[in-house]
């Protein structure tokens, strides 16, 4: 068995997790943790660096395409920020992963970014995503692994037209990010959901 079998049987034991409770609950942790061992022992693709990676993309539309054909959505359990190299060896991420290794990308590629955490109206849920002004003057972004292009001069108006719904948003440190809040989305809904948006380091949106 491959490591996307085992990443499917993972994904369907974690929507189970979060709703039974009880014996049953600890011992879905248990096969949950057995299929994490499963997939690390499985063989997958050679370890590709940013660097390389990054050398080998011509534009920011391709990274997109490349978390596409390359990594597998997968939210993990406890949830957590991870690094760029981490989520670059695991080849699995959530939207925050790809937002953060979006920008280390992309950075190296010259393409000056930022990633934006997005709180919902009414939802006690974020979203991150990286995004940039192009050549155009217009705004795109990365959401988890699909590429955006708002035709929106700002990042603001960019964000509101994909996501009418956002309440708040907080600008984060990439290179800190994962350092500094080890329980990655979980903690940020958390802290965006009380509208205590200082708690991850904001910054206002800045139009590139």
């Amino acid at each position: 068995m491959g490591k996307k079998i085992f990443r499917s049987v993972q994904k369907t034991l974690l929507v189970k997790y979060m709703t039974d409770t009880g014996a049953a609950r600890v011992r879905l942790g248990v096969l949950i943790g057995f299929a994490a061992i499963m997939i690390a022992a499985s063989p997958g693709h050679a370890i590709q660096g940013i660097e390389e990676a990054a050398a080998s993309i011509s534009s920011p539309e391709d990274v997109a395409s490349f978390f596409a054909q390359e990594f597998t959505y997968e939210m993990t359990f406890p949830d957590r920020a991870h690094s760029p190299e981490e989520i670059m060896e695991s080849r699995t991420g959530d939207c925050e992963d790809f937002a953060i290794l979006a920008s280390a990308m992309l950075t190296r590629m010259g393409v000056e970014n930022q990633v934006v955490v997005i709180k919902f109206a009414g939802l006690r849920v974020a979203h991150a995503i990286c995004i940039w002004r192009n050549r155009g003057g217009t705004y795109d972004f990365i959401s988890s692994q699909e590429f955006y292009r708002s035709g929106q001069k700002t990042v603001e108006a960019a964000i509101k037209k994909f996501y009418p719904d956002c309440s708040a948003t907080a600008v984060i440190d990439p290179r800190t990010y994962a350092a500094r809040r080890g329980s990655g989305m979980a903690g940020a809904k958390s802290y965006v959901g009380a509208g205590l948006m200082a708690d991850l380091d904001p910054r206002r949106l800045v139009d590139l």
